[in-house]
């Protein structure tokens, strides 16, 4: 049975769409017979704190759902805090069944791989461990090039010509 939470974010937009100045993004996928789930979350940052998140999604409610009130639970925590938020947690929070926490999953990994993109950007060289990220290298784009990076946060900076 889905909690009061999931009810109330179920048609929330507040935290829907592109943070056009993040500093950094994660991608999580799940596919299925049934088509995809996805979820690009964008961070912004005040010092390590989460001052900004925003996501965009495609596929199920419950990934639309799951992705709003973890953006809810992240924004103000310092970011090591909000790395301890598990999917269980956050399944617990939305009333989500046992086939139903795949949603919750796939925010949490968003938010991971978002993590882990600061902190490889923070190490020096981000456009190569976003290529990493991502799977390697992307056909038409040199590494280092800001077009690589942002075709695949989908926020479409920088493919201006």
């Amino acid at each position: 049975m889905y909690t009061e939470l999931y009810s109330k974010h179920k048609d929330l937009k507040r935290y829907q769409g592109h943070l056009k100045d993040h500093q950094c993004f994660g991608k999580a996928d799940y596919k299925e017979d049934a088509g995809v789930d996805e979820i690009v979350l964008y961070l912004n940052f005040d010092d390590k704190k989460i001052k900004n998140a925003m996501f965009t999604a495609k596929g199920k409610e419950e990934v639309f759902v799951a992705a709003s009130v973890m953006c809810e639970m992240i924004i103000g925590k310092h970011y090591g805090d909000a790395q301890k938020i598990t999917p269980t947690d956050l399944g617990e929070k939305l009333g989500l069944t046992k086939n139903k926490m795949f949603a919750a999953e796939l925010a949490i990994r968003a938010f991971y791989n978002a993590i882990a993109d600061k902190q490889k950007r923070e190490t020096g060289d981000p456009f190569d461990n976003i290529a990493e990220m991502l799977g390697g290298y992307v056909e038409g784009y040199k590494v280092g090039d800001p077009k690589f990076e942002h075709e695949h946060c989908g926020c479409g900076a920088g493919l201006e010509d």
